[in-house]
């Protein structure tokens, strides 16, 4: 029995093989570790983990000279955690970059009018390019011409005061309504981008005032033009704007309708003249064929 005690007793004296108690550089290394690699994961605190992930590198370092047994798989884990966090900090905070230079480019590509017959090249690099709306507004001087929508259906028109019920009535008694006529929708907002003047916009569904001026033109890839629809005094479309006076960073929305498309269309070219907002240069918008919707009603 006093052997067994005593053999008891010399297992007891013998030191713990975990080693000696976890230095304060490895706890500080892992945790410092831990929150720079939270914050790696998050896109708004790539900085901060790039920070925290250093600070956890060199108190690893010295947790990793300090300590000994257990404490040094602290400052090992510490270590490994800092490292992977600044590996993602730098990894997204460059790939900012290049997503902020990519959106710096310039994204309008200018297409020119194709070279009639009869014109030389000369005559038709004079003329103004054709921005694409899909992406751009064409702007000349201070006036700015937007594409909003672009849509085959029929027109919505204005009801004249008390003419309501009567077209319910009329309605309710066919028991039936008659399919409308389809047309290419176009709805444009004119903005006025100065800060000096005045801008007076007197509509381009109406013909323009100034013969010597360009005429509205809208054709399609192959060279196909649309007439521009004028109703009959009576039947006002909705949306649509005879005259409106712009002020500085304000704007109007206007409605042009044309015949509508029948088959399948590249893109469209719409040329609006500038006189009509006292411009001498035109308007022209490229308008893919993939931005026409179609609507039934």
């Amino acid at each position: 029995m006093k052997d067994l005690r005593q053999g008891r007793a010399s297992d007891e004296e013998k030191p713990s093989p975990k080693g000696g108690p976890v230095s304060r550089f490895a706890l500080t290394a892992l945790l410092t570790g831990s929150v720079a690699l939270i914050c790696a994961s998050i896109s708004l605190l790539k900085i901060p983990a790039l920070i925290l992930g250093g600070i956890g590198l060199i108190v690893g370092i010295l947790g990793l000279l300090a300590a000994q047994g257990k404490g040094k798989l602290w400052s090992i884990a510490g270590l490994s955690a800092s490292l992977v966090a600044i590996g993602l900090g730098a990894i997204t905070l460059c790939h900012g970059r290049d997503d902020n230079s990519s959106q710096n480019r310039l994204t309008q590509v200018p297409l020119r009018n194709p070279v009639a017959p009869g014109h030389s090249q000369e005559n038709a690099n004079s003329e103004t390019e054709w921005v694409d709306a899909g992406t751009n507004a064409a702007q000349q001087g201070d006036v700015r011409v937007r594409l909003i929508s672009i849509a085959i259906g029929p027109v919505d028109f204005k009801e004249p005061p008390g003419s309501a019920g009567k077209s319910q009535g009329a309605s309710a008694k066919s028991g039936q309504k008659r399919p409308r006529e389809k047309y290419l929708i176009i709805k444009l907002r004119i903005s006025n981008a100065g800060a000096g003047r005045l801008i007076e916009y007197t509509g381009w569904n109406h013909p323009s005032p100034n013969p010597e001026a360009g005429l509205l033109s809208l054709r399609d890839a192959g060279g196909k033009e649309y007439s521009l629809k004028v109703f009959p005094p009576g039947r006002e479309v909705v949306g649509q704007v005879s005259r409106a006076s712009i002020p500085p960073t304000k704007w109007v929305d206007d409605v042009l309708v044309f015949e509508a498309p029948t088959g399948r269309v590249e893109f469209l070219r719409l040329e609006l003249p500038g006189d009509i907002v006292g411009n001498k240069s035109n308007f022209r918008l490229q308008i893919p064929g993939r931005m026409i919707v179609k609507r039934e009603s």
